[in-house]
């Protein structure tokens, strides 16, 4: 337990060690290529994995925050490495930002499919209503709060927009 209180500080420390010092780095006059590509690495690639291993893994929080602190950092290290210097930034993120796109893409796609089966396993029987089994696949995943009930409603409003017209309402008190 008490590791996992200093996590967020050691997190945080080692976050800004690697930014204040390239920032200061790379702020010199003449520094070696060398160094400008060692540092680039180290914006792009060791944040997020700290973050990943320090915040993420531990918390068992979703896996897609990793893809959404890989962002915040590329922005961060975007604004650090002064335009002098951005030739390896840019190379890297030629190769890099079509990966990353992909491996979204296919994340996406995978964890759609995922649901589509358990859609199929929860109303196998079709005993409940969209609405109720699309809670029911979604509550693991979002958890019993705002997050899912905002995410319910928007799914509601689209549903009754374009399929509630042609469902029959059967009113007990008629």
């Amino acid at each position: 337990m008490k590791t996992d209180r200093l996590q967020l500080p050691i997190l945080l420390m080692i976050l800004s060690l690697v930014m204040i010092g390239s920032s200061i780095i790379f702020r010199l006059s003449n520094i070696h290529s060398l160094v400008a590509l060692s540092l680039t690495i180290a914006l792009i690639i060791l944040c997020p994995l700290s973050i990943f291993f320090f915040l993420i893994l531990p918390r068992s929080l979703p896996k897609i925050l990793l893809y959404v602190s890989f962002i915040v950092c590329l922005g961060l290290s975007y604004w650090i490495i002064p335009s002098a210097q951005k030739h390896f930034f840019n190379q890297i993120l030629d190769w890099l930002l079509p990966v990353v796109q992909m491996s979204v893409v296919i994340y996406v796609v995978y964890s759609i499919a995922k649901g589509i089966i358990r859609y199929k396993k929860i109303n196998a029987d079709g005993s409940y209503t969209f609405l109720e089994t699309t809670r029911m696949l979604l509550e693991p995943k979002l958890g019993k709060g705002f997050f899912l009930e905002a995410v319910m409603t928007e799914i509601s409003v689209f549903y009754y927009a374009v399929w509630g017209w042609f469902e029959n309402i059967n009113y007990e008190g008629k």
